[in-house]
């Protein structure tokens, strides 16, 4: 598991504003604070 991680870059991860995340991106993010991700339809 990833823990040199920056801050920034994990700020920009989970800014709600951010629209250019990619799936791969959060899984990454997801790993570093322990959660796992999930993707699905509605």
């Amino acid at each position: 598991m990833e823990r040199n991680t920056r801050r920034g870059r994990l700020n920009r991860v989970l800014d709600p504003e951010a629209s250019n995340v990619t799936l791969d991106t959060l899984s990454r993010a997801a790993r570093v604070l322990g959660r796992a991700l999930r993707v699905g339809r509605v």
